[in-house]
């Protein structure tokens, strides 16, 4: 029978694992709990059980974000990408190719987060070019990632915990090349699937958070308030507005508290909205909320809130033409004026370890951190109709936001919300691209020709990213995922 020691020990392994399966706590309180656990019940003396904040891996780990972080702000993926996009020639087959054979080598020595997001943009962007659909490379560009993670030591963080483990039991550790062979022969048969079998089985649709002309045809929901000088004011809800949503039964007048989700028309084939079209989906007048049927006999007075349905260039003119006041999201749940609609108006993917995920729109708090708005919100692919405050984030939420190019790409570092539309460029250093891609491919060439330690290497790698200017201080820390920084500590000591 096993020692009562090691029962705990097993105990304590179980739970942890099924806390980072299950996520029912955040991974690092988890982590930082498993070590905790280990060194109160004596099982591991408190230098073991804080070894992981100290050991090589977590350092390397943490170097490769940065460096990644490099490569990403300076744009160098993209500008190979765009550049090698020209010999795709509008075949799905060639670009998947394409996409491939940069990802592919490029993930073997970055960590894949940022690959893959520095990816979406650019897919979308051949996609566009080539009039293809992007629903058939998004997988794969993930795909790619994870198959060249396999082919070297740097690839995924999992290969440099492994390989200080194996130093630490007393081999002699992995070199950086060491199981390429076998890396290449997986990455090689994963991306022949890819190419011939596996696209087949990918959806030919664009969704709305696929990132396609967003601008132009993606529709979303806001809220316009009725002012006293309104040109509106006084007109009937039918007269002003040629479309009304409307429910299967009509309702009368309802309590805000008591919100129902409204059915959308959708246009056959999934096609765009007409851009000419403006839907009220509700009005909001003293603390009650009319919808359908109800808004057939209501002429709108001052102060009124309408919930309308529209893309931002309709949106604009009817704001303009009628001079309502635009109803922005604020953390404190009030609504504020905005002028209008003639500063950046652009799109915001919710990306994943996003600081906003599972939390309200109106506690994000951009417009009091950043001076940025949030004006419409399109959830899970779909127009966010009622309780548009009260809806919690999710990865792959597009928020329209508006705002300053500064405050938005401030709430975008901040926040890690992937900027679609309109200030791309404002985030990408292109003039440090090759300082970027010769930083990191020092890194990569004497960890292979020289006995210098990796973790040297790549720290020296991420210093130099920062005094090089391709990164600025704060930059450098936001790279650093914590959730897989603390999921090392928790788990080398064990």
């Amino acid at each position: 029978m096993l020692p009562f020691d090691q029962w705990l020990l097993l105990g304590i392994i179980a739970l942890s694992t099924t806390l980072y399966i299950t996520n029912w706590l955040p991974t690092e309180v988890t982590a930082i709990g498993t070590v905790v656990l280990l060194a109160a019940t004596g099982l591991l003396a408190p230098a073991e059980a804080l070894s992981g904040f100290s050991s090589t891996a977590t350092l390397t780990v943490a170097a490769m974000f940065v460096l990644s972080a490099g490569l990403m702000r300076t744009g160098a993926l993209e500008t190979v990408t765009i550049y090698l996009g020209r010999f795709a020639n509008g075949s799905v087959r060639r670009l998947l190719l394409l996409l491939a054979l940069v990802e592919v080598p490029t993930s073997a020595f970055m960590n894949n987060t940022p690959v893959v997001v520095m990816m979406i943009p650019v897919v979308v962007s051949l996609s566009k070019q080539f009039n293809m659909r992007p629903s058939k490379f998004l997988l794969p560009v993930s795909y790619f990632a994870i198959l060249g993670g396999t082919v070297t030591l740097l690839g995924t963080s999992t290969n440099i915990l492994v390989a200080d483990l194996y130093r630490k039991a007393g081999g002699p550790g992995f070199g950086l090349f060491d199981f390429s062979i076998l890396g290449l022969i997986y990455a090689t048969v994963g991306t022949a699937f890819i190419i011939l079998v596996g696209y087949r089985l990918l959806p030919n649709y664009s969704p709305l958070v696929s990132l396609l002309d967003v601008r132009s045809h993606s529709t979303y929901v806001t809220e316009m308030v009725v002012g006293a000088e309104s040109k509106i004011a006084g007109k009937a809800a039918v007269e002003v507005f040629e479309q009304i949503a409307l429910n299967d039964r009509p309702q009368p007048p309802q309590p805000i508290r008591r919100h129902r989700r409204l059915r959308t028309t959708r246009p056959a084939n999934d096609d765009p909205a007409p851009t000419s079209t403006i839907k009220l989906l509700e009005i909001i007048r003293g603390g009650h909320s009319y919808q359908a049927e109800a808004l057939h006999g209501l002429h709108l007075r001052a102060d009124d809130v309408m919930v309308l349905s529209g893309t931002p260039k309709d949106l604009h003119l009817f704001q303009q033409t009628s001079q309502v006041q635009i109803a922005t999201v604020l953390e404190d749940q009030e609504r504020t004026e905005t002028a209008d609609l003639e500063e950046q108006v652009m799109e915001a993917v919710v990306m994943p370890q996003s600081e906003v995920i599972g939390r309200p729109v109106s506690q994000v708090m951009l417009n009091r951190r950043f001076n940025v708005k949030v004006m419409g919100l399109q959830h899970q692919g779909q127009q966010q109709i009622q309780g548009l405050r009260a809806q919690r984030l999710e990865v792959g939420d597009v928020l329209l936001l508006r705002g300053k190019t500064a405050g938005l790409r401030m709430a975008a570092d901040s926040c890690r919300l992937l900027l679609v539309e309109g200030v791309e460029s404002s985030l990408v250093r292109k003039t440090k691209n090759t300082t970027a891609l010769v930083i990191m491919s020092l890194v990569v060439l004497l960890a292979t020709v020289t006995e210098i330690p990796i973790v040297v290497l790549a720290l020296a790698g991420a210093a130099a990213m920062i005094v090089t200017k391709c990164l600025r201080t704060d930059e450098a820390m936001s790279a650093l995922e914590s959730s897989t920084l603390l999921l090392l500590v928790g788990t080398i000591p064990v």
